[in-house]
């Protein structure tokens, strides 16, 4: 998988699982997926994220909130939207799937 912005391994494989997730939750091809992050990537820089941002959140989070800020462009807050569309807490497949990528980094 080939993303147009550089980063160290563990933000690569976390956005790796976005473009995943982006998929599974979402229903996004991978070519959609990864254009959506790299234009999500570079619109967050420009508002002055870093990477650790990232991994704070994790891969679902990052995912969820990529689908509210940048393609849904909701006007209510992300943890309200996230509540009521049932995106709040990662399914427990998310989870295992994080750990199974993280856990071999």
């Amino acid at each position: 998988m080939k993303f147009d912005f550089k980063s160290d391994k563990e933000t690569i494989a976390l956005f790796e699982l976005v473009v995943e997730f982006l998929g599974t939750y979402f229903g996004y091809n991978e070519q959609e997926a990864i254009m959506l992050v790299n234009n999500f990537y570079q619109f967050q820089k420009q508002r002055g994220h870093h990477d650790d941002d990232y991994h704070h959140d994790a891969a679902y989070r990052v995912t969820c909130n990529l689908q509210y800020l940048f393609v849904l462009k909701e006007k209510v807050d992300f943890n309200k939207w996230a509540e009521e569309n049932h995106f709040f807490n990662p399914p427990i497949e998310a989870i295992n799937r994080y750990n199974e990528v993280f856990g071999k980094l």
